[in-house]
């Protein structure tokens, strides 16, 4: 079986009345396995940036839980526990509750954004995996971002202090690396995004 693709054009209100140029024809089972395939990928992605959403709600509520127990506890830099790029230099300004609070606060928002890529796929709903291109493209910023205040910090202790390790500068790739998988995974969501677009302004005539 094949599938005759028609696109809605306001000018014409019978399917009959359309142009032949305004149809495609598409083998089934080639376009089925196209959509599945970008399908499954979006709800990988979506599940694999929950989880690490999950495990920083999880360490930032015991951090917070640790700190209100322990109100003199000291500020620990590995303490600092962060999933979302645009968020982490705010250690810098925030520290105790206030500072795990905000972290907390990004990784809720960060595993609401991902909800929505999984369920939208689910429930093919462009606007649900648009709110996730939105919130992401955001996120390659906050990355970017991030590589530049760690830059400018180490850059400037090395000058003040000239105890900077080489290992320890090579730390300011880790944001430019989370840039292009973030990049990798955008890309990905918005052909899926194209998709659901492009299926609302067309008919399918299934025939034999």
């Amino acid at each position: 079986m094949s599938t005759k693709v028609q696109f809605k054009d306001p000018n014409f209100n019978n399917i009959d009345e359309y142009p032949p140029r305004a149809t495609e024809d598409f083998d089934d089972e080639e376009c089925s396995a196209k959509i599945s395939q970008r399908s499954c990928r979006a709800l990988i992605i979506g599940s694999m940036l929950s989880f690490i959403h999950v495990c920083g709600i999880l360490v930032s509520t015991y951090l917070l839980i640790r700190r209100v127990c322990e109100p003199d506890m000291p500020e620990k830099p590995i303490n600092h526990i962060c999933t979302t790029a645009l968020l982490c230099p705010l250690y810098k300004v925030f520290s105790g509750l206030a500072g795990i609070s905000i972290q907390l606060s990004g990784s809720v928002v960060g595993l609401t954004v991902n909800l929505f890529l999984v369920l939208g796929t689910l429930n093919e709903a462009g606007w649900a995996l648009l709110v996730w291109l939105v919130a992401y493209a955001i996120g390659i910023c906050g990355c970017v971002f991030l590589f530049a205040v760690m830059l400018h910090l180490l850059v400037e202790r090395q000058w003040n202090e000239n105890d900077v390790h080489i290992t320890t500068m090579l730390l300011t790739l880790i944001p430019l690396l989370m840039a292009v998988i973030y990049m990798i995974f955008w890309m990905i969501i918005v052909k899926l995004w194209k998709h659901y677009k492009n299926r609302e302004n067309q008919i399918y005539i299934c025939y034999d």
